[in-house]
């Protein structure tokens, strides 16, 4: 013979199968912790360059040009220095 549930037996019973697919989710992700990433090598040395240009395009060609050396630019702002505005660029390489 079946037997229908009602609705809030329905929910409960879904609430309850939930409960207990999270726990078992959590029990398995606690019990094996990711591998630690290895380094490859020695630490790496940097050596670091900022430099300023009057406009985006300057500063752009300024990128390209020690690009060529290597040079990564990683930030760059535009601000306000002694009544005018910059981009100022700022760059890093592994130390050569």
């Amino acid at each position: 013979m079946s037997r229908i549930l009602s609705p809030q037996r329905t929910i409960l019973f879904t609430l309850v199968i939930a409960l207990v697919a999270m726990t078992l989710a959590l029990t398995k992700s606690q019990a094996s912790p990711a591998p630690v990433a290895q380094q490859a090598g020695p630490a790496s040395h940097w050596e670091y360059q900022i430099k300023a240009a009057q406009s985006p395009e300057a500063l752009v060609a300024e990128a390209n040009q020690g690009g060529g050396e290597s040079w990564e630019m990683v930030s760059a702002v535009h601000v306000l220095n002694t009544n005018r505005y910059q981009w100022v660029g700022f760059f890093k390489r592994l130390k050569q």
